[in-house]
Protein backbone atom coordinates (compact mmCIF):
# COMPACT_ATOMS: atom_id res chain seq x y z
CA UNK A 1 0.00 0.00 0.00
CA UNK A 2 2.86 2.44 0.87
CA UNK A 3 4.63 1.36 -2.34
CA UNK A 4 1.34 1.74 -4.12
CA UNK A 5 0.48 4.97 -2.77
CA UNK A 6 4.02 6.70 -3.38
CA UNK A 7 3.83 6.24 -7.34
CA UNK A 8 0.35 7.88 -6.99
CA UNK A 9 1.57 10.71 -5.29
CA UNK A 10 4.65 10.30 -8.00
CA UNK A 11 2.48 10.19 -10.93
CA UNK A 12 0.33 13.40 -9.45
CA UNK A 13 3.65 15.59 -8.73
CA UNK A 14 4.77 14.65 -12.55
CA UNK A 15 1.60 15.59 -13.55
CA UNK A 16 1.74 18.64 -11.80
CA UNK A 17 4.90 19.27 -13.11
CA UNK A 18 4.40 18.60 -16.30
CA UNK A 19 1.31 21.26 -16.35
CA UNK A 20 3.82 23.64 -14.77
CA UNK A 21 6.34 23.18 -17.69
CA UNK A 22 3.24 23.35 -20.09
CA UNK A 23 2.43 26.55 -18.66
CA UNK A 24 6.45 27.95 -18.15
CA UNK A 25 6.36 26.61 -22.10
CA UNK A 26 3.35 28.50 -23.22
CA UNK A 27 4.35 31.43 -21.07
CA UNK A 28 8.16 31.59 -22.85
CA UNK A 29 6.37 31.28 -26.06
CA UNK A 30 4.50 34.28 -25.52
CA UNK A 31 7.30 36.59 -24.41
CA UNK A 32 8.97 34.85 -27.26
CA UNK A 33 6.58 36.06 -29.64
CA UNK A 34 6.33 39.35 -27.45
CA UNK A 35 10.28 40.13 -28.00
CA UNK A 36 10.15 38.82 -31.52
CA UNK A 37 7.35 41.41 -32.28
CA UNK A 38 9.27 44.30 -30.67
CA UNK A 39 12.58 43.38 -31.99
CA UNK A 40 10.28 43.72 -35.08
CA UNK A 41 8.46 46.76 -34.29
CA UNK A 42 12.19 48.34 -33.40
CA UNK A 43 13.54 46.76 -37.05
CA UNK A 44 10.74 48.54 -38.78
CA UNK A 45 11.08 51.87 -37.01
CA UNK A 46 15.05 51.77 -37.36
CA UNK A 47 14.18 50.80 -41.06
CA UNK A 48 12.24 54.30 -41.42
CA UNK A 49 14.49 56.63 -38.93
CA UNK A 50 16.99 55.17 -41.49
CA UNK A 51 15.08 55.96 -44.30
CA UNK A 52 13.71 59.11 -42.60
CA UNK A 53 17.41 59.81 -41.83
CA UNK A 54 18.27 59.09 -45.82
CA UNK A 55 15.84 61.61 -46.85
CA UNK A 56 17.01 64.54 -44.52
CA UNK A 57 20.65 63.59 -45.66
CA UNK A 58 19.52 64.24 -49.52
CA UNK A 59 17.44 67.29 -48.38
CA UNK A 60 20.41 68.53 -46.32
CA UNK A 61 22.56 67.83 -49.81
CA UNK A 62 20.05 69.49 -51.94
CA UNK A 63 20.07 72.45 -49.67
CA UNK A 64 24.19 72.29 -49.51
CA UNK A 65 24.15 72.28 -53.58
CA UNK A 66 21.39 75.14 -53.29
CA UNK A 67 23.34 77.10 -50.89
CA UNK A 68 26.60 76.38 -52.97
CA UNK A 69 24.43 77.69 -56.18
CA UNK A 70 23.28 80.83 -54.31
CA UNK A 71 26.51 81.53 -52.97
CA UNK A 72 27.89 81.43 -56.88
CA UNK A 73 24.92 83.63 -57.95
CA UNK A 74 25.77 85.91 -54.66
CA UNK A 75 28.88 86.15 -55.49
CA UNK A 76 28.47 87.05 -59.75
CA UNK A 77 26.09 89.65 -58.16
CA UNK A 78 28.39 90.95 -55.75
CA UNK A 79 30.89 91.49 -58.63
CA UNK A 80 28.31 93.02 -60.50
CA UNK A 81 27.15 95.06 -57.73
CA UNK A 82 30.65 96.15 -56.81
CA UNK A 83 31.06 97.18 -60.34
CA UNK A 84 27.64 99.19 -60.19
CA UNK A 85 28.82 100.67 -56.89
CA UNK A 86 32.48 101.89 -57.87
CA UNK A 87 30.63 103.81 -61.02
CA UNK A 88 28.17 104.92 -58.39
CA UNK A 89 30.91 106.44 -56.28
CA UNK A 90 33.04 107.80 -58.85
CA UNK A 91 30.48 109.65 -60.29
CA UNK A 92 29.28 110.91 -56.81
CA UNK A 93 33.03 111.84 -56.37
CA UNK A 94 31.99 114.05 -59.54
CA UNK A 95 28.51 115.41 -58.47
CA UNK A 96 30.74 115.78 -54.12
CA UNK A 97 33.31 117.97 -56.29
CA UNK A 98 30.52 119.74 -58.02
CA UNK A 99 28.29 120.16 -54.85
CA UNK A 100 31.51 121.80 -53.16
CA UNK A 101 32.58 124.50 -55.73
CA UNK A 102 28.46 125.28 -55.35
CA UNK A 103 28.70 125.22 -51.46
CA UNK A 104 31.82 127.47 -52.15
CA UNK A 105 29.90 129.48 -54.37
CA UNK A 106 26.99 129.95 -52.35
CA UNK A 107 29.14 131.05 -49.43
CA UNK A 108 30.37 133.89 -51.36
CA UNK A 109 26.61 134.56 -52.40
CA UNK A 110 25.60 134.51 -49.16
CA UNK A 111 28.92 136.55 -47.29
CA UNK A 112 28.06 139.40 -50.49
CA UNK A 113 24.11 139.42 -49.38
CA UNK A 114 24.50 139.36 -45.73
CA UNK A 115 27.66 142.33 -46.28
CA UNK A 116 24.81 143.76 -48.48
CA UNK A 117 21.65 143.81 -46.27
CA UNK A 118 23.93 144.72 -43.29
CA UNK A 119 24.81 147.99 -45.56
CA UNK A 120 21.11 148.47 -46.58
CA UNK A 121 19.85 147.85 -42.65
CA UNK A 122 22.74 150.63 -41.68
CA UNK A 123 21.16 152.76 -44.65
CA UNK A 124 18.02 152.41 -43.11
CA UNK A 125 18.65 152.40 -39.69
CA UNK A 126 20.47 156.12 -40.47
CA UNK A 127 17.59 156.95 -42.62
CA UNK A 128 15.08 156.52 -40.00
CA UNK A 129 17.61 158.05 -37.12
CA UNK A 130 17.65 161.66 -39.45
CA UNK A 131 13.82 160.94 -39.94
CA UNK A 132 13.09 160.58 -36.32
CA UNK A 133 15.28 163.72 -35.58
CA UNK A 134 13.60 165.78 -37.99
CA UNK A 135 10.15 164.89 -36.99
CA UNK A 136 11.34 165.56 -32.96
CA UNK A 137 13.06 169.15 -34.39
CA UNK A 138 9.08 169.85 -35.90
CA UNK A 139 7.78 168.86 -33.07
CA UNK A 140 9.67 171.08 -30.33
CA UNK A 141 9.34 173.84 -32.75
CA UNK A 142 5.13 173.01 -33.21
CA UNK A 143 4.89 172.43 -29.25
CA UNK A 144 7.34 175.41 -28.46
CA UNK A 145 4.81 177.68 -31.03
CA UNK A 146 1.57 176.34 -29.93
CA UNK A 147 2.42 176.96 -26.08
CA UNK A 148 3.50 180.68 -27.02
CA UNK A 149 0.29 181.22 -28.56
CA UNK A 150 -1.76 179.44 -26.08
CA UNK A 151 0.12 182.04 -23.24
CA UNK A 152 -0.45 184.68 -25.57
CA UNK A 153 -4.51 184.01 -25.72
CA UNK A 154 -4.34 183.37 -21.47
CA UNK A 155 -2.52 187.14 -21.37
CA UNK A 156 -4.89 188.86 -23.61
CA UNK A 157 -7.58 186.65 -21.99
CA UNK A 158 -6.74 187.96 -18.52
CA UNK A 159 -5.79 191.18 -19.50
CA UNK A 160 -9.22 191.75 -20.79
CA UNK A 161 -10.78 190.05 -18.18
CA UNK A 162 -9.20 192.14 -15.94
CA UNK A 163 -10.30 195.38 -17.67
CA UNK A 164 -14.07 193.99 -17.87
CA UNK A 165 -13.93 193.31 -14.11
CA UNK A 166 -12.93 196.62 -13.06
CA UNK A 167 -15.19 198.66 -15.72
CA UNK A 168 -17.92 196.36 -14.25
CA UNK A 169 -16.62 197.51 -11.06
CA UNK A 170 -16.84 200.77 -11.53
CA UNK A 171 -19.93 200.86 -13.24
CA UNK A 172 -21.21 198.47 -10.19
CA UNK A 173 -19.93 201.49 -8.04
CA UNK A 174 -21.42 204.11 -9.72
CA UNK A 175 -24.87 202.34 -9.70
CA UNK A 176 -24.05 201.89 -5.82
CA UNK A 177 -23.83 205.13 -5.71
CA UNK A 178 -27.01 206.00 -7.63
CA UNK A 179 -28.98 203.89 -5.78
CA UNK A 180 -27.78 204.83 -2.52
CA UNK A 181 -28.36 208.63 -2.92
CA UNK A 182 -31.78 208.03 -4.41
CA UNK A 183 -32.47 205.99 -1.45
CA UNK A 184 -31.48 208.60 0.85
CA UNK A 185 -33.18 211.13 -0.84
CA UNK A 186 -36.43 208.92 -0.56
CA UNK A 187 -35.95 208.75 3.12
CA UNK A 188 -35.04 212.37 3.43
CA UNK A 189 -38.86 212.92 1.78
CA UNK A 190 -40.34 210.45 3.93
CA UNK A 191 -38.80 211.88 6.83
CA UNK A 192 -40.22 215.24 5.57
CA UNK A 193 -43.59 213.94 5.49
CA UNK A 194 -43.63 211.96 8.90
CA UNK A 195 -42.75 215.33 10.66
CA UNK A 196 -45.51 216.91 8.28
CA UNK A 197 -47.81 214.35 9.56
CA UNK A 198 -47.12 214.73 13.27
CA UNK A 199 -47.11 218.56 13.08
CA UNK A 200 -50.56 217.81 11.62
CA UNK A 201 -51.65 215.23 14.12
CA UNK A 202 -50.02 217.74 17.23
CA UNK A 203 -52.57 220.82 15.30
CA UNK A 204 -55.38 218.29 14.88
CA UNK A 205 -56.25 217.04 18.51
CA UNK A 206 -60.00 217.66 17.86
CA UNK A 207 -60.38 215.52 15.12
CA UNK A 208 -58.57 212.78 16.30
CA UNK A 209 -60.28 210.08 14.12
CA UNK A 210 -60.02 211.95 10.91
CA UNK A 211 -56.39 212.26 11.88
CA UNK A 212 -56.21 209.00 12.80
CA UNK A 213 -57.82 207.66 9.35
CA UNK A 214 -55.52 209.77 7.48
CA UNK A 215 -52.09 208.76 9.55
CA UNK A 216 -52.91 205.45 8.71
CA UNK A 217 -53.26 205.99 5.23
CA UNK A 218 -50.11 207.83 4.99
CA UNK A 219 -48.24 204.70 6.86
CA UNK A 220 -49.90 202.43 4.54
CA UNK A 221 -48.36 204.66 1.69
CA UNK A 222 -45.15 204.84 3.04
CA UNK A 223 -44.89 200.96 3.90
CA UNK A 224 -45.44 200.52 0.27
CA UNK A 225 -43.06 202.75 -0.68
CA UNK A 226 -40.95 201.08 1.66
CA UNK A 227 -41.53 197.55 0.49
CA UNK A 228 -41.14 198.75 -3.26
CA UNK A 229 -37.89 200.14 -2.30
CA UNK A 230 -36.94 197.21 -0.79
CA UNK A 231 -37.84 194.89 -4.14
CA UNK A 232 -35.98 197.55 -6.29
CA UNK A 233 -32.54 197.16 -4.06
CA UNK A 234 -33.45 192.75 -4.80
CA UNK A 235 -34.13 193.40 -7.92
CA UNK A 236 -30.54 195.59 -7.99
CA UNK A 237 -29.32 192.68 -5.89
CA UNK A 238 -30.74 189.83 -8.08
CA UNK A 239 -29.11 191.49 -11.18
CA UNK A 240 -25.75 191.98 -9.70
CA UNK A 241 -25.72 188.39 -8.78
CA UNK A 242 -26.41 187.70 -12.37
CA UNK A 243 -23.96 189.51 -13.20
CA UNK A 244 -21.81 188.17 -11.12
CA UNK A 245 -22.93 184.54 -12.66
CA UNK A 246 -22.00 185.41 -15.63
CA UNK A 247 -18.98 186.47 -14.78
CA UNK A 248 -18.57 183.60 -13.25
CA UNK A 249 -19.59 181.08 -16.51
CA UNK A 250 -17.18 183.19 -18.44
CA UNK A 251 -13.97 182.24 -16.46
CA UNK A 252 -15.16 178.73 -16.49
CA UNK A 253 -15.71 178.74 -20.41
CA UNK A 254 -12.10 180.54 -20.26
CA UNK A 255 -10.98 177.49 -17.94
CA UNK A 256 -12.34 174.61 -19.92
CA UNK A 257 -10.34 176.26 -23.37
CA UNK A 258 -7.23 176.14 -21.30
CA UNK A 259 -7.60 172.57 -20.18
CA UNK A 260 -8.81 171.82 -23.84
CA UNK A 261 -5.42 173.27 -24.77
CA UNK A 262 -3.66 171.29 -22.19
CA UNK A 263 -5.70 168.11 -23.37
CA UNK A 264 -4.35 168.77 -27.10
CA UNK A 265 -0.83 169.32 -25.95
CA UNK A 266 -0.77 166.27 -24.15
CA UNK A 267 -2.11 164.67 -26.78
CA UNK A 268 0.34 165.31 -28.86
CA UNK A 269 2.94 164.36 -26.65
CA UNK A 270 1.29 161.18 -26.52
CA UNK A 271 1.56 160.89 -30.13
CA UNK A 272 4.89 161.59 -29.74
CA UNK A 273 5.77 158.98 -27.41
CA UNK A 274 3.72 156.77 -29.57
CA UNK A 275 6.32 157.31 -32.52
CA UNK A 276 8.84 156.99 -30.03
CA UNK A 277 7.40 153.37 -29.41
CA UNK A 278 6.87 152.43 -32.93
CA UNK A 279 10.99 153.16 -33.64
CA UNK A 280 11.52 151.22 -30.17
CA UNK A 281 9.53 148.11 -32.32
CA UNK A 282 11.14 148.56 -35.17
CA UNK A 283 14.45 148.19 -33.56
CA UNK A 284 13.25 145.42 -31.45
CA UNK A 285 11.90 144.04 -34.94
CA UNK A 286 15.41 144.34 -36.23
CA UNK A 287 17.13 142.72 -33.39
CA UNK A 288 14.58 139.66 -33.67
CA UNK A 289 15.22 139.48 -37.00
CA UNK A 290 19.19 138.98 -36.19
CA UNK A 291 18.10 136.67 -33.40
CA UNK A 292 16.17 134.81 -35.80
CA UNK A 293 19.14 134.59 -38.23
CA UNK A 294 21.38 133.21 -35.47
CA UNK A 295 18.94 131.03 -34.70
CA UNK A 296 18.55 129.53 -38.05
CA UNK A 297 22.69 128.87 -37.76
CA UNK A 298 22.17 127.13 -34.42
CA UNK A 299 19.44 124.69 -36.11
CA UNK A 300 21.98 124.38 -39.01
CA UNK A 301 24.51 123.37 -36.48
CA UNK A 302 22.45 121.37 -34.50
CA UNK A 303 21.06 119.13 -37.93
CA UNK A 304 24.72 118.54 -38.16
CA UNK A 305 24.73 117.43 -35.02
CA UNK A 306 21.78 115.50 -34.90
CA UNK A 307 23.28 113.54 -38.35
CA UNK A 308 26.62 112.73 -36.64
CA UNK A 309 24.40 111.15 -34.04
CA UNK A 310 22.34 109.42 -36.73
CA UNK A 311 25.65 108.47 -38.00
CA UNK A 312 26.62 106.81 -34.65
CA UNK A 313 23.47 105.19 -34.08
CA UNK A 314 23.94 103.27 -38.14
CA UNK A 315 27.31 102.55 -36.79
CA UNK A 316 25.60 100.81 -33.84
CA UNK A 317 23.11 98.95 -36.04
CA UNK A 318 25.52 97.81 -38.41
CA UNK A 319 27.92 96.41 -34.98
CA UNK A 320 24.53 95.02 -34.46
CA UNK A 321 24.56 93.46 -37.57
CA UNK A 322 27.79 92.40 -37.92
CA UNK A 323 27.05 90.56 -34.09
CA UNK A 324 24.01 88.68 -35.79
CA UNK A 325 26.26 87.58 -39.17
CA UNK A 326 28.61 86.21 -37.10
CA UNK A 327 25.99 84.07 -35.20
CA UNK A 328 25.12 83.20 -38.57
CA UNK A 329 28.21 82.63 -39.73
CA UNK A 330 28.71 78.95 -37.87
CA UNK A 331 25.89 77.84 -39.91
CA UNK A 332 27.07 79.32 -43.18
CA UNK A 333 30.92 78.27 -42.51
CA UNK A 334 31.50 77.06 -46.38
CA UNK A 335 31.22 80.82 -47.10
CA UNK A 336 31.93 82.94 -44.55
CA UNK A 337 34.73 84.41 -45.95
CA UNK A 338 33.63 85.48 -48.79
CA UNK A 339 30.35 86.83 -47.30
CA UNK A 340 33.00 89.22 -44.52
CA UNK A 341 34.64 90.12 -47.30
CA UNK A 342 31.66 91.16 -49.48
CA UNK A 343 30.21 92.99 -46.63
CA UNK A 344 32.83 95.18 -45.53
CA UNK A 345 33.19 95.88 -48.94
CA UNK A 346 29.25 96.52 -48.76
CA UNK A 347 29.55 98.30 -45.58
CA UNK A 348 32.49 100.48 -46.91
CA UNK A 349 30.10 101.32 -49.96
CA UNK A 350 27.51 102.39 -47.80
CA UNK A 351 29.75 104.75 -45.82
CA UNK A 352 30.66 106.19 -49.21
CA UNK A 353 27.24 106.56 -50.51
CA UNK A 354 26.28 107.72 -46.98
CA UNK A 355 29.24 110.63 -46.76
CA UNK A 356 27.42 111.40 -50.36
CA UNK A 357 24.23 111.64 -49.22
CA UNK A 358 25.01 113.85 -46.27
CA UNK A 359 26.89 116.05 -48.43
CA UNK A 360 23.79 116.16 -51.09
CA UNK A 361 21.62 117.21 -47.90
CA UNK A 362 23.86 119.67 -46.43
CA UNK A 363 24.00 121.27 -50.02
CA UNK A 364 20.22 121.17 -50.01
CA UNK A 365 20.13 122.95 -46.51
CA UNK A 366 22.74 125.63 -47.50
CA UNK A 367 20.19 126.54 -50.45
CA UNK A 368 17.14 126.44 -48.26
CA UNK A 369 19.12 128.53 -46.06
CA UNK A 370 19.90 131.15 -48.55
CA UNK A 371 16.22 131.23 -49.66
CA UNK A 372 15.39 131.95 -45.93
CA UNK A 373 18.21 134.83 -45.89
CA UNK A 374 17.14 136.47 -49.06
CA UNK A 375 13.41 135.81 -47.40
CA UNK A 376 14.34 137.46 -44.09
CA UNK A 377 16.01 140.49 -46.28
CA UNK A 378 12.74 140.54 -48.51
CA UNK A 379 11.13 140.67 -44.96
CA UNK A 380 13.12 143.28 -43.92
CA UNK A 381 12.97 145.35 -46.95
CA UNK A 382 9.13 145.11 -46.36
CA UNK A 383 9.54 146.18 -42.81
CA UNK A 384 11.87 149.30 -43.79
CA UNK A 385 9.12 149.81 -46.49
CA UNK A 386 6.40 149.74 -43.49
CA UNK A 387 8.54 152.09 -41.68
CA UNK A 388 8.94 154.36 -44.18
CA UNK A 389 5.06 154.50 -44.68
CA UNK A 390 3.94 154.80 -41.00
CA UNK A 391 6.96 158.14 -40.68
CA UNK A 392 4.94 159.43 -44.07
CA UNK A 393 1.61 158.22 -42.02
CA UNK A 394 3.27 160.04 -38.75
CA UNK A 395 3.74 163.10 -40.87
CA UNK A 396 0.53 164.00 -42.58
CA UNK A 397 -0.92 162.98 -39.16
CA UNK A 398 1.27 165.90 -37.58
CA UNK A 399 0.32 167.92 -40.20
CA UNK A 400 -3.38 167.68 -39.62
CA UNK A 401 -2.71 168.11 -36.18
CA UNK A 402 -1.29 171.36 -36.93
CA UNK A 403 -3.84 172.32 -39.13
CA UNK A 404 -6.54 171.24 -36.55
CA UNK A 405 -4.64 173.34 -33.73
CA UNK A 406 -4.74 176.45 -36.12
CA UNK A 407 -8.17 176.10 -36.87
CA UNK A 408 -8.89 175.22 -33.38
CA UNK A 409 -7.09 178.68 -32.52
CA UNK A 410 -9.14 180.63 -34.71
CA UNK A 411 -12.33 179.39 -33.30
CA UNK A 412 -11.37 180.24 -29.97
CA UNK A 413 -10.29 183.29 -31.00
CA UNK A 414 -13.44 184.01 -32.68
CA UNK A 415 -15.52 182.47 -29.78
CA UNK A 416 -13.49 185.18 -27.31
CA UNK A 417 -14.67 187.77 -29.77
CA UNK A 418 -18.24 186.22 -29.23
CA UNK A 419 -18.07 186.45 -25.49
CA UNK A 420 -16.40 190.17 -25.66
CA UNK A 421 -19.42 190.83 -27.45
CA UNK A 422 -21.73 189.02 -25.38
CA UNK A 423 -20.50 190.61 -22.71
CA UNK A 424 -20.63 194.11 -24.08
CA UNK A 425 -24.15 193.18 -25.03
CA UNK A 426 -24.47 191.70 -21.50
CA UNK A 427 -23.30 195.24 -19.63
CA UNK A 428 -25.39 197.72 -22.57
CA UNK A 429 -28.32 195.38 -21.51
CA UNK A 430 -27.68 195.39 -18.23
CA UNK A 431 -26.97 199.32 -17.95
CA UNK A 432 -30.41 199.93 -19.85
CA UNK A 433 -32.17 197.88 -17.72
CA UNK A 434 -31.12 199.65 -14.47
CA UNK A 435 -31.80 202.99 -16.19
CA UNK A 436 -35.14 201.50 -17.07
CA UNK A 437 -35.56 200.66 -13.60
CA UNK A 438 -34.40 203.99 -12.40
CA UNK A 439 -36.52 205.55 -14.99
CA UNK A 440 -39.80 203.37 -13.44
CA UNK A 441 -38.65 204.10 -9.74
CA UNK A 442 -38.64 208.24 -10.54
CA UNK A 443 -42.33 208.05 -12.50
CA UNK A 444 -42.74 205.46 -9.12
CA UNK A 445 -41.48 208.48 -6.44
CA UNK A 446 -43.70 210.90 -8.76
CA UNK A 447 -46.51 209.05 -8.26
CA UNK A 448 -45.98 208.88 -4.84
CA UNK A 449 -45.83 212.73 -4.90
CA UNK A 450 -48.51 213.23 -6.69
CA UNK A 451 -50.09 211.28 -4.35
CA UNK A 452 -49.40 212.97 -1.84
CA UNK A 453 -50.43 216.36 -3.18
CA UNK A 454 -53.60 214.81 -3.81
CA UNK A 455 -53.93 213.37 0.35
CA UNK A 456 -52.65 217.02 0.96
CA UNK A 457 -55.68 218.46 -0.77
CA UNK A 458 -58.41 215.87 0.47
CA UNK A 459 -56.40 216.70 3.69
CA UNK A 460 -57.53 220.23 3.04
CA UNK A 461 -60.25 219.86 1.61
CA UNK A 462 -61.39 217.78 4.76
CA UNK A 463 -59.47 220.78 6.77
CA UNK A 464 -61.74 223.41 4.86
CA UNK A 465 -64.88 221.42 5.10
CA UNK A 466 -63.93 220.90 9.34
CA UNK A 467 -63.72 224.92 9.10
CA UNK A 468 -66.78 225.11 7.90
CA UNK A 469 -68.64 222.87 10.47
CA UNK A 470 -66.83 224.95 13.45
CA UNK A 471 -68.14 228.43 11.69
CA UNK A 472 -71.50 226.69 11.34
CA UNK A 473 -71.24 225.40 15.32
CA UNK A 474 -69.76 228.89 16.15
CA UNK A 475 -73.13 230.52 14.07
CA UNK A 476 -75.49 228.22 16.07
Amino acid sequence: MTDAGWELIDDEKVIALRNELKSLKDQLEAEKQKTLDTAARFEREAVEAANEHGKKLEAQRSEVDSWRQRLDEEKTARKERELMLHEQLSNEKKQLETALKEKQKLAEECANLKTVHEAESKNALAATENQQKHFHSMLDQERASAAASIRDIVEKQQKQEQQASREFANQLDELKKQLQEEKKQSEQKLQEEKTKAHEAKRNWHKTAEIEKRTFELEKRKASDELEKVKQQLAQAEREKSMLEQAKRLDEEKKQEQVQFYVKKNEVMEQEVQNFKQEAVTSRKERDAFENAVGNLKNERDQLKNSAAGIEAELKQCRETLKSLEASNAMLKCSASSSEEATKQLEKELEKKAMDGSQLHTENQQLKHQIEELNRSINASNQQNEAIERDNKQTLEKMQKAVEELTAEKKKIEHERDEVKTNYVELVETTKRSLEAENTKLRSEKEELSQEMSQLKTEMQAQQNELDMYRKLREMD
